[in-house]
Protein backbone atom coordinates (compact mmCIF):
# COMPACT_ATOMS: atom_id res chain seq x y z
CA UNK A 1 0.00 0.00 0.00
CA UNK A 2 1.17 3.69 -0.45
CA UNK A 3 -0.03 6.80 0.50
CA UNK A 4 0.70 10.14 -2.28
CA UNK A 5 1.20 13.38 -1.29
CA UNK A 6 1.92 16.26 -2.80
CA UNK A 7 6.06 15.39 -2.41
CA UNK A 8 6.56 12.65 -0.87
CA UNK A 9 5.15 8.91 -1.07
CA UNK A 10 5.04 6.85 2.30
CA UNK A 11 4.92 3.29 0.99
CA UNK A 12 4.28 0.18 3.45
CA UNK A 13 7.80 -1.79 4.50
CA UNK A 14 8.11 -4.68 6.09
CA UNK A 15 10.62 -6.62 7.68
CA UNK A 16 12.58 -7.48 4.71
CA UNK A 17 13.22 -3.58 4.38
CA UNK A 18 14.77 -3.66 7.63
CA UNK A 19 18.49 -2.50 6.00
CA UNK A 20 17.20 0.00 3.54
CA UNK A 21 15.56 1.92 6.57
CA UNK A 22 18.57 1.74 8.67
CA UNK A 23 19.22 5.39 7.82
CA UNK A 24 16.14 6.53 8.66
CA UNK A 25 15.52 4.96 11.73
CA UNK A 26 18.86 6.11 12.63
CA UNK A 27 17.89 9.72 10.94
CA UNK A 28 17.74 11.77 14.27
CA UNK A 29 20.52 10.75 16.92
CA UNK A 30 19.14 13.15 19.42
CA UNK A 31 15.61 11.34 19.46
CA UNK A 32 17.50 8.16 19.50
CA UNK A 33 19.91 8.96 22.60
CA UNK A 34 16.21 10.64 24.14
CA UNK A 35 14.72 7.38 23.55
CA UNK A 36 17.52 5.62 25.00
CA UNK A 37 19.95 4.71 22.49
CA UNK A 38 23.08 6.06 24.28
CA UNK A 39 25.23 5.94 20.70
CA UNK A 40 22.03 7.93 18.98
CA UNK A 41 21.95 4.67 16.64
CA UNK A 42 20.03 1.62 16.29
CA UNK A 43 21.28 -1.91 14.89
CA UNK A 44 19.86 -3.76 12.26
CA UNK A 45 18.76 -6.02 14.61
CA UNK A 46 16.95 -3.72 16.40
CA UNK A 47 15.14 -2.13 13.64
CA UNK A 48 14.19 -5.52 12.48
CA UNK A 49 12.88 -6.25 15.90
CA UNK A 50 10.88 -2.60 15.80
CA UNK A 51 9.62 -3.26 12.74
CA UNK A 52 8.50 -6.53 13.76
CA UNK A 53 6.58 -5.50 16.85
CA UNK A 54 4.33 -2.60 14.68
CA UNK A 55 3.71 -5.05 12.60
CA UNK A 56 2.16 -7.35 15.45
CA UNK A 57 -0.30 -5.00 16.12
CA UNK A 58 -3.84 -4.89 15.07
CA UNK A 59 -3.30 -3.08 11.61
CA UNK A 60 0.35 -2.04 12.54
CA UNK A 61 2.21 -0.64 10.12
CA UNK A 62 5.67 0.59 8.99
CA UNK A 63 6.07 3.35 6.22
CA UNK A 64 9.55 4.16 3.77
CA UNK A 65 9.00 7.87 3.54
CA UNK A 66 10.25 9.21 0.00
CA UNK A 67 10.23 11.91 -2.33
CA UNK A 68 9.56 12.46 -5.64
CA UNK A 69 12.97 10.93 -6.83
CA UNK A 70 12.87 8.19 -4.18
CA UNK A 71 15.15 9.32 -1.85
CA UNK A 72 14.66 7.84 1.55
CA UNK A 73 13.08 11.12 3.64
CA UNK A 74 12.22 8.83 6.86
CA UNK A 75 10.18 6.61 8.35
CA UNK A 76 6.72 6.42 10.62
CA UNK A 77 4.82 3.46 12.03
CA UNK A 78 1.04 3.60 12.62
CA UNK A 79 -1.65 0.42 14.01
CA UNK A 80 -4.53 0.54 15.42
CA UNK A 81 -4.48 0.33 19.36
CA UNK A 82 -5.19 0.06 21.89
CA UNK A 83 -8.78 -0.41 20.65
CA UNK A 84 -9.90 -0.28 16.58
CA UNK A 85 -11.20 2.66 17.31
CA UNK A 86 -7.74 4.49 18.04
CA UNK A 87 -5.30 5.62 15.28
CA UNK A 88 -1.81 5.28 16.44
CA UNK A 89 1.18 7.22 15.15
CA UNK A 90 3.92 5.26 17.05
CA UNK A 91 6.99 6.66 15.14
CA UNK A 92 7.63 9.78 12.76
CA UNK A 93 11.21 10.14 12.46
CA UNK A 94 12.58 12.57 9.36
CA UNK A 95 16.11 12.56 8.91
CA UNK A 96 17.67 15.61 10.24
CA UNK A 97 19.06 16.68 6.86
CA UNK A 98 15.32 16.81 5.27
CA UNK A 99 14.25 18.47 8.72
CA UNK A 100 12.97 21.93 8.21
CA UNK A 101 10.95 21.29 4.70
CA UNK A 102 7.41 20.84 5.40
CA UNK A 103 7.69 16.93 5.20
CA UNK A 104 7.04 15.78 8.61
CA UNK A 105 3.74 18.20 8.19
CA UNK A 106 2.52 16.27 4.92
CA UNK A 107 3.55 13.14 6.58
CA UNK A 108 1.59 13.81 9.31
CA UNK A 109 -1.76 14.61 7.08
CA UNK A 110 -0.97 11.52 4.98
CA UNK A 111 -1.14 9.76 8.25
CA UNK A 112 -4.16 11.63 9.53
CA UNK A 113 -6.03 10.79 6.78
CA UNK A 114 -5.07 7.54 6.17
CA UNK A 115 -5.83 6.40 9.66
CA UNK A 116 -9.45 7.86 9.71
CA UNK A 117 -10.22 5.96 6.27
CA UNK A 118 -11.23 3.59 8.99
CA UNK A 119 -14.98 4.49 9.60
CA UNK A 120 -14.43 3.26 13.50
CA UNK A 121 -11.78 4.94 14.03
CA UNK A 122 -12.55 8.24 15.98
CA UNK A 123 -9.65 9.51 17.11
CA UNK A 124 -5.87 9.60 16.90
CA UNK A 125 -2.92 9.42 19.62
CA UNK A 126 0.55 9.57 19.74
CA UNK A 127 3.31 9.79 22.91
CA UNK A 128 5.97 12.35 22.49
CA UNK A 129 9.36 12.22 24.82
CA UNK A 130 8.82 15.08 27.71
CA UNK A 131 11.99 16.01 26.77
CA UNK A 132 11.40 16.66 22.98
CA UNK A 133 10.19 19.90 22.72
CA UNK A 134 10.26 20.46 18.83
CA UNK A 135 8.27 17.25 18.92
CA UNK A 136 5.70 18.79 21.28
CA UNK A 137 5.45 22.18 19.44
CA UNK A 138 5.09 20.03 16.13
CA UNK A 139 2.07 18.37 17.01
CA UNK A 140 0.64 21.23 18.78
CA UNK A 141 0.70 23.00 15.56
CA UNK A 142 -1.05 20.33 13.51
CA UNK A 143 -3.54 20.07 15.81
CA UNK A 144 -2.92 17.22 18.21
CA UNK A 145 -4.20 18.27 22.42
CA UNK A 146 -1.76 16.70 25.10
CA UNK A 147 -3.55 15.18 27.44
CA UNK A 148 -1.90 12.80 29.88
CA UNK A 149 1.50 11.91 30.87
CA UNK A 150 2.69 8.49 31.37
CA UNK A 151 5.71 5.87 30.86
CA UNK A 152 5.38 3.83 27.10
CA UNK A 153 6.04 0.48 26.63
CA UNK A 154 10.17 0.49 26.51
CA UNK A 155 10.10 2.74 30.16
CA UNK A 156 10.30 6.28 28.11
CA UNK A 157 8.35 9.49 29.94
CA UNK A 158 6.05 10.84 27.30
CA UNK A 159 3.13 13.16 26.91
CA UNK A 160 0.41 12.07 25.02
CA UNK A 161 -1.49 13.51 22.33
CA UNK A 162 -4.61 12.73 20.33
CA UNK A 163 -6.42 14.41 17.60
CA UNK A 164 -10.39 13.28 17.61
CA UNK A 165 -12.53 12.84 14.49
CA UNK A 166 -14.35 16.08 13.43
CA UNK A 167 -16.76 15.12 11.29
CA UNK A 168 -19.49 12.20 10.82
CA UNK A 169 -18.72 9.21 9.59
CA UNK A 170 -21.52 8.44 6.74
Amino acid sequence: MNLLGNNLTLISAGVESAEELLPAFNGDAQFLRWSGYSSGMMSLSQVRDDIQETSALPGGSTWRIADREGRLIGVAETAFHPSASIGWIALLIIRREFQGRGYGREVAALLKDHLFSSPEVTEIGLGVLVQNTPAQAFWKSCGYVRNARHRDAHGNDCYMYRFLRTTAVT
